[in-house]
């Protein structure tokens, strides 16, 4: 979801079966005094499968401030396009939109940019793939070994992927399917990050894969999006009591 200036924005979808992505333009407000957001899918701007029909979601998302996020998290409802709340009412869901918080000495910004991380594997990788990196998500683990599962959520569509943690590649030129292809690694840093490079969009673009990371106590997924100009990321820290 992109929340922008004057109560406008758009959010993106993938679909699990065969209707591949869409973009919707929404409407939002926001509620100062309860720290709530309230937001509207209006219409479809683009899709990738004409005949496929989506759900127009609505719903209350709360914020919050943590340590290493800003977050909005609340319950959505929705009806199918076409008809109405009564005759063709979705599922209801969750749905949860988080932004990084890094440490003031992690980060660089250029004027008139947001603040992201100064990591050496970072702008190595940004150097020499000529792509920017978004960090998506922020991840908080209590051991140092995990295990990373990666696999395509939505729909197969050929994605070609490599996997890499702190510069170092884990997974090279794997073909995402619905079958999650797992790597135990080490996590040799207090920050560390998981960088998803495509290696191509397959049919729909982007490349959109499922990622989970386990440290034995709890398994946790993230959903993140690569194409030939920006890679998305996981910033992985471990878990410390202050």
């Amino acid at each position: 979801m992109n929340f922008e200036a004057g109560g406008t924005g758009t959010s993106q979808i993938t679909s699990d079966g065969e209707g591949g992505n869409a973009t919707h333009r929404l409407r939002w407000t926001f509620d100062e005094a309860e720290q709530r957001l309230d937001f509207e899918e209006t219409d479809i701007l683009e899709e990738s499968v004409p005949s496929w029909r989506w759900c127009m979601k609505s719903g209350s998302l709360f914020y919050q401030k943590e340590k290493n996020r800003r977050s909005l998290a609340g319950n959505w409802q929705g009806y199918i396009e076409g008809l109405t709340p009564k005759t063709g009412a979705c599922a209801p869901g969750k749905l949860y939109v988080e932004q990084p918080i890094f440490d003031q000495d992690e980060t660089v910004a250029k004027a008139g940019e947001p603040a992201k991380p100064a990591q050496v594997e970072i702008k190595a990788y940004e150097t020499k793939t000529k792509r920017d990196v978004d960090v998506e998500r922020v991840l908080e683990v209590k051991s140092k070994t995990v295990r990373i599962r990666v696999w395509d959520n939505g729909t197969v569509d050929g994605d070609v992927l490599s996997l890499f943690l702190n510069g170092e590649q884990i997974v090279k030129n794997y073909r995402v399917t619905r079958q999650k292809h797992e790597t135990i690694v080490k996590l040799d840093k207090p920050t560390n990050f998981i960088i998803l490079h495509a290696l191509n969009v397959g049919s729909i673009s982007p490349n959109t894969v499922a990622v989970s990371v386990d440290d034995g106590f709890q398994e946790q997924v993230v959903i993140i999006s690569s194409n030939l100009d920006k890679s998305g990321a996981i910033m992985i820290r471990e878990f410390t009591v202050k």
